[in-house]
Order: structure tokens, then C-alpha cells, then sequence
């Protein structure tokens, strides 16, 4: 008699993560990138307190591409994080779980996180 195997579970090559837990998944990536960018912040901060000519250096690599995409993925992740978390002190008051609230919320916050980066982008390109 052959042996058949139990089906396998779904799993995310089959299975459509809903948005809400995109932006679950998303919520703890740029927590973590936040962290991160803290660290080299205060890292840099501390270089400039104990080495004044680490000042050029920093200079250099602060108008550079790569550190402008860095500091607006800094600034997404920094609203997209705190939008997030106001959406979890609404869950914390038990509303915010029926299905279309939960999605209007999804896009409430993404075009949010967008318009907030957007509007810092801005208000620092016109008071440079």
C-alpha cells in the first residue's frame, strides 16, 4: 500500500498577503531602519564631538545621492512607522477591524506616508 503525503500548508508562494499585512511586515522593516539610522546619527554626532575634522567628511558623503535617498527612505519610513502606529491605538480601542475600515485605513496611510515625506521634501527644498 503507497504511503500519500498530508497536502502541504499554504504558504506565500501560493497564498495573497492581504495589504494590512504588507504594511504589518512593512511597519517592522522601517522600525527597524529607524533604529539604524538613529545609530549612525548619533554615531556621526559622537565623531564630531571627539573629531572637529570629521566635519568635511561628513559634509562630503551628506551631499552625495546615495545619502539624499537614504535620508527620504528616512523620512518615509519615519511617517509610514508613526501612521502605523496611530492605526494600532485605534485598533487598541477595539474599532478598525471590519474590512472596509481596515482597507480604507491601508490607503489612508500609504498616501499619507507619501504626502508627509513629500510635504518635509519640500518644505526643506525651499528654506535651503
Amino acid at each position: 500500500m503507497k504511503k500519500t503525503q498530508p497536502p502541504l500548508s499554504p504558504h506565500l508562494q501560493v497564498y495573497r498577503l492581504p495589504l494590512t499585512a504588507w504594511l504589518s511586515i512593512t511597519h517592522r522593516m522601517t522600525g527597524v531602519f529607524l533604529v539604524i539610522g538613529t545609530i549612525a546619527f548619533t554615531v556621526a554626532l559622537i565623531l564630531l564631538a571627539n573629531y572637529p575634522s570629521v566635519w568635511e567628511i561628513i559634509k562630503q558623503q551628506a551631499n552625495s545621492s546615495l545619502a539624499w535617498v537614504i535620508l527620504v527612505a528616512l523620512c518615509f519610513s519615519f511617517w509610514q512607522h508613526w501612521l502605523h502606529g496611530l492605526r494600532h491605538l485605534v485598533w487598541d480601542t477595539g474599532s478598525g477591524f471590519d474590512l472596509r475600515y481596515a482597507r480604507l485605513l491601508d490607503g489612508l496611510e500609504i498616501l499619507m506616508a507619501v504626502l508627509l515625506t513629500a510635504a518635509v521634501l519640500l518644505v526643506h527644498t525651499f528654506s535651503v
